[in-house]
Order: structure tokens, then C-alpha cells, then sequence
């Protein structure tokens, strides 16, 4: 069944395997000090990259961390943004984490997702159009 789900990915998948657990894990690591410590420790942009945006990479390691962060206990959604927003960053790019909320009946939920340019990363509008964003990092 794994050799199958592997098997299944793309080049570009599999070559975002390792750093993207990596970064999900040191994301979900730091996260015990807080979102606003984590972001900034692992925001920094790292302006020497300076690499052009390729949406089609971006995506499928945003699919990478998706598909990685539901295996693995913890990885929510904001654990994902934050590894993702920090790749980003170390590549050049001022991708921005935001975070939404949305109510439901009576309950209060929060979403956070990666944006660049105004685009969401490995998400569909229509799904964050959902939420009202009351923070961005």
C-alpha cells in the first residue's frame, strides 16, 4: 500500500518527501513557544535565493505537506502553513501565512493556509473564501 502511494507521486513529490517532513517537524517542534515566536524564528526571507515563483512546485510541495501533516499526529493545518510559509521563505519568496476563522452552528472554527501574491498555496479559493482572515504572518 505505501510502495503504491509512492509509486503514485510525482518526481517533484518524492524530492519534496524528506524536506518537507523535515520542516513539519521543526515547525510543530517550535510551536510549543507560541505561533508569533515560531513564525519569526522561522520567517526570515532569505533575500540571497531570490528564486522565481514555479506555482506548479509550489503546489505539489504544498500536496507533499498536506498529504505528510495527515499521517502524522499534531500536523494541523497551522503546522503545515508554518513549514510551508518557512520553505517559501528560504527559497526568496514572501509567501504569507494567514489564519481564518468561520462560524458553524455554534461552534467557532479556524483555518490557516499559505499565500503569495494574493494566491493560495495548495488550497482552493472556494474553500478559504469560507473564512474571515483575523490574522497574517
Amino acid at each position: 500500500m505505501l510502495l503504491a502511494k509512492l509509486q503514485s507521486l510525482t518526481t517533484t513529490e518524492r524530492r519534496a518527501l524528506a524536506p518537507g517532513l523535515a520542516r513539519l517537524l521543526v515547525a510543530r517542534l517550535f510551536l510549543v513557544f507560541g505561533i508569533r515566536n515560531t513564525s519569526r524564528w522561522l520567517g526570515r526571507i532569505n533575500k540571497r535565493a531570490q528564486a522565481p515563483f514555479d506555482s506548479r512546485l509550489w503546489e505539489a510541495r504544498g500536496r507533499v505537506v498536506k498529504g505528510l501533516s495527515a499521517r502524522l499526529p499534531g500536523m494541523a493545518c497551522l503546522t503545515q502553513s508554518l513549514a510551508l510559509r518557512w520553505w517559501m521563505r528560504a527559497d526568496g519568496l514572501e509567501a504569507r501565512m494567514k489564519i481564518g476563522v468561520r462560524q458553524v452552528q455554534e461552534q467557532l472554527k479556524s483555518h490557516a493556509w499559505v499565500e503569495l501574491e494574493g494566491k493560495a498555496i495548495a488550497e482552493t479559493e472556494n474553500d478559504i473564501r469560507q473564512f474571515r482572515v483575523i490574522d497574517t504572518y
